[in-house]
């Protein structure tokens, strides 16, 4: 669920804060698709880790997924984050 705050008068997003392994939208450029899935799409991209441009596979879910989908994808991230 979304979250909004007040900023000079109007309604804002407010996220809550990153995990130490998430990062922010401008540090990610997507290069190319590299496949698609049940869930969503796969793409080659770089990230900014520490000021150093690395290779990276970023992991998409399919606008309107139902809950189910959301919650194994959300478990497919866990895993690769944190078992790999």
């Amino acid at each position: 669920m979304r979250r909004f705050q007040e900023k000079n008068g109007l309604l804002v997003d407010s996220w809550p804060a990153l995990d130490k392994w998430e990062l922010q939208r401008d540090q990610v450029v997507l290069n190319r698709r590299l496949g698609e899935g049940a869930f969503g799409t796969v793409y080659g991209g770089e990230a900014l880790i520490d000021d150093c441009w690395v290779a990276v596979a970023v992991k998409t879910l399919k606008v309107g997924s139902n809950v189910e989908a959301k919650v194994t994808y959300s478990f497919s991230l866990f895993v690769l984050c944190f078992c790999t």
